[in-house]
């Protein structure tokens, strides 16, 4: 059996990419909820991110904001934090 990884985990191995990350990419891959938790976590054991708040558009016709996180990789590895 499997042992399955961690909320935190799993985001570290998806943002470890250098991709960007948003709330409905981190729940679909991760299960997170709480994705500026987790990433308040990590920051806490040294990894840096930059935030980039976007707008769209809801299905109200209104305007929504939601944040994109993105991992600065050069850092982790200049670290030894991945």
């Amino acid at each position: 059996m499997e042992k399955k990884l961690t909320q935190k985990a799993a985001l570290l191995k998806l943002l470890s990419k250098g991709k960007p990350v948003d709330f409905i990419k981190a729940f679909n891959y991760t299960g997170c909820t709480k994705l500026g938790t987790r990433v308040s976590e990590l920051i806490r054991k040294g990894f840096k991110f930059k935030k980039q708040t976007v707008c769209h558009t809801t299905r109200y016709k209104t305007h929504g904001y939601h944040v994109v996180y993105t991992m600065d990789v050069k850092h982790a590895k200049k670290n030894k934090l991945i």
